[in-house]
């Protein structure tokens, strides 16, 4: 899906439809990840590590469901708002440098349209002024406090 695409519904009686569904999903969703959290506790506790490490597993692939879904916002958390898609590449614009193929990628996620507004602002006002995440350096800065003028100067000194 493309970044930025909206997901709108405008009669009120839908909407709420839509809303108690989201309120329903997100319950059972956070009921199954407290299970499992329990589940994992309770498996360390007996000395299981590997049915702990499998438990962990499909936690975190519900954390992701829980987070990362279109019925919840990731920033502020909303269920009552449209959605907008965000694809991971969007983010990661900022990445320096670039990931590969074989690196791995941040999440997609949705966003209230509030939210989405935040963010495309945010990332303007990011490229504008020239900052990236430096990955190497694990560090989000200029080039300019990093006291380089081009990536092309930084590629050349900068060896970790």
């Amino acid at each position: 899906m493309k970044s930025g695409r909206v997901i709108r519904i405008k009669d009120p009686k839908l909407r709420r439809i839509r809303n108690n569904l989201r309120e329903l999903f997100l319950a059972v969703v956070k009921e199954k990840f407290h299970e499992a959290i329990d589940l994992e506790v309770s498996q360390s506790s007996f000395g299981n590590l590997f049915g702990a490490q499998k438990i962990r597993s499909k936690a975190s692939q519900i954390y992701d469901l829980l987070f990362n879904s279109i019925c919840i916002c990731h920033d502020c958390r909303s269920t009552k708002e449209d959605a907008v898609f965000i694809h991971y590449s969007l983010i990661e614009e900022l990445t320096y440098p670039p990931l590969g193929e074989n690196d791995e990628h941040r999440k997609s996620f949705w966003l209230c349209p509030e939210c989405y507004l935040k963010l495309i602002e945010k990332i303007k006002y990011y490229k504008k002024v020239g900052y990236y995440y430096f990955r190497d350096l694990g560090t989000f800065d200029t080039l300019e406090s990093l006291g380089f003028e081009s990536l092309e100067e930084f590629d050349k000194n900068i060896k970790i």
